[in-house]
């Protein structure tokens, strides 16, 4: 019997000869079964183009084969690059992007995705064009172990008790920790759909729910957080973008409106903090985090820039304060998971959330 590794690893950096460089892709692209196969992928979008590729090659169950077969594969690619890419080429590639080289099986679980102390996650919008199955491997890919999951990959109205507890296996068996459940619920939500959400919440062995909403639905919703002895964070978004035509007085976008709504609230009704969408929003989210991160119970990372529509940047090219945010969530020993949610590339954003991931390893490890 066999398993699946799956090795990940991105050239990053790479000036225009060696993205010209094809040999070492060829020769890793012309490994075939069983030896293994490898996918490559440009994004032309990025500022330093990267080329990524993903090899999964089977290995013996007997775990005490399966160490060798890894380091033979591992073996085997290092001697391909090795040969086709030019010293050079070869170190900028190890400086830059050989610590993504993963050696991930199957039957692995992921080990704790904490960063300088804090959790670090992924919203599953990320992931919105993905299958559940195509993003718990993007997330083992990049080594990530917690997720916010969003209701539109487990709606609560259509899934039925079995379908959560099937969900929570597929992510325990990945060693992928459910942090909080995002369902969006409708200001016309009624106790069922408020009964399902919240159940679906225990049933993923959630620590929180996120939940992005209108004002007049948040009475009942800290009603339904005491029935349930759940937390959860009304999530704030930034309402200048140019496809909004609602009523931005019942929206959740400024701190007064976290005020407004928390006042007189049970313990249990929180804030779910997108600091990309705060800082579009004109407000510091570092000094909001400093203040009030005791009634926050879920991050939202993204970087937004500073021109006038807020452009949505890789982490590290905008203009949002990520780095500094969690450098006070560590200070404080936030309880909670900072998610990753990436709204650009829908159609495959995994080497944009690796490329994240590795940035707050970069700054924070």
């Amino acid at each position: 019997m066999h398993r699946c590794t799956t090795y990940s690893w991105s050239l990053i950096q790479l000036t225009s000869e060696q993205e010209n460089n094809t040999p070492a892709l060829l020769a890793l692209m012309s490994l075939k079964p069983p030896e293994a196969y490898c996918g490559v992928s440009k994004d032309p979008s990025r500022p330093a183009k990267c080329i990524d590729f993903k090899i999964r090659t089977p290995v013996p169950v007997n775990t005490l084969n399966q160490r060798a077969a890894r380091s033979k594969m591992h073996a085997r690619i290092l001697e391909i690059l090795m040969r086709n890419l030019s010293r050079r080429e070869f170190s900028m590639g190890l400086a830059g992007g050989m610590a993504g080289l993963r050696l991930t099986g199957s039957g692995e679980k992921l080990k704790p995705s904490i960063v300088g102390g804090i959790e670090i996650g992924v919203q599953s919008y990320t992931f919105r064009k993905f299958s559940l199955e195509k993003m718990i491997e993007a997330m083992r890919s990049a080594g990530i172990s917690y997720v916010e999951l969003w209701d539109g990959h487990l709606n609560p109205m259509k899934a039925t008790e079995a379908d959560f507890k099937e969900t929570r296996r597929r992510f325990d068996d990945a060693g992928i920790t459910v942090g909080a459940y995002c369902v969006n619920f409708p200001v016309t939500a009624n106790d069922e759909y408020l009964d399902r959400g919240f159940n679906g919440a225990l049933l993923l062995g959630a620590k929180v729910m996120t939940s992005s909403v209108r004002k007049p639905l948040v009475p009942r919703l800290d009603e339904w957080c005491g029935k349930y002895k759940m937390k959860l964070g009304l999530h704030n978004h930034w309402f200048g973008e140019k496809w909004y035509r609602g009523d931005r007085t019942q929206e959740f976008e400024t701190p007064q409106d976290f005020a407004d709504a928390l006042k007189g609230a049970s313990p249990y009704l929180s804030i779910n903090l997108d600091i990309g969408h705060f800082y579009a929003a004109g407000f510091d989210p570092v000094s909001y985090f400093r203040e009030h991160h005791s009634r926050i119970v879920s991050l939202h990372l993204k970087d937004r820039d500073r021109d006038a529509e807020h452009t949505h940047k890789r982490f590290g090219q905008g203009a949002t304060p990520i780095v500094e945010i969690l450098r006070e969530a560590k200070k404080v020993k936030f309880p909670y998971a900072a998610n990753i949610e990436y709204e650009m590339e829908p159609d495959d954003p995994s080497g944009a959330v690796l490329e994240c991931f590795q940035y707050l390893k970069r700054k924070l490890g």
